[in-house]
């Protein structure tokens, strides 16, 4: 469970119900609003889906307490990882998320500006001794290409460089899930 889709969603909603530049609030205080902290939620679906059905059965046959059993061991199957995390790969995926909204709003200044910030994080990840410093470096060469090329962007849809950076966040992510 990610919090990064329903920020971005929250984000959407809010700019479609009003657009008016004096009533949006900027996307780096929305960002920081949910600071650096991770959650992930996982759960066995097939097996879960196993014992509902059980469950239903049970239920449908007047077997209840079969039915609390297998429910109970549904959500002992759910567990929970909660993490702060913090360091140039966070901030460099909190900044990749900028320069998406950024993007979708059409707004190529502050998408490149986003953009410099993560290439930065990356380079303090490099200066550390990352694990991936030298994924780190190629990412960075990447990211000013895009730079280049949102810095020549006048206002508008940008939708070619939306799964551009998408794919770096998830990039970033993998690095950060192998190297904690």
């Amino acid at each position: 469970m990610s919090l990064i889709e329903p920020m971005v969603a929250t984000k959407k909603e809010a700019a479609s119900k009003d657009s008016s530049p004096a009533n949006r609030t900027p996307a780096k205080e929305k960002v920081e609003e949910f600071g650096e902290d991770y959650a992930s939620v996982t759960l066995n679906v097939e097996e879960a889906k196993a014992h509902l059905v059980n469950a239903k059965d049970a239920l449908t046959k007047g077997n209840f307490d079969k039915a609390a059993k297998d429910l109970a061991t549904i959500q002992e199957g759910v567990t929970l990882v909660y993490a702060v995390e913090s360091g140039p790969l966070a901030n460099a995926r909190e900044d990749l998320v900028l320069a998406q909204i950024y993007v979708d709003e059409g707004r190529p200044k502050q998408a490149e500006q986003a953009l410099k910030d993560a290439a930065e994080s990356l380079s303090r990840y490099e200066k550390a001794g990352g694990k991936h410093q030298d994924d780190a470096r190629i990412l960075r060469d990447e990211m000013a290409a895009l730079t280049k090329e949102l810095a020549q962007e006048k206002q508008g849809p940008m939708e070619k460089d939306k799964e551009k950076l998408m794919g770096w966040w998830d990039r970033v992510r993998s690095w950060e899930a192998r190297h904690l």
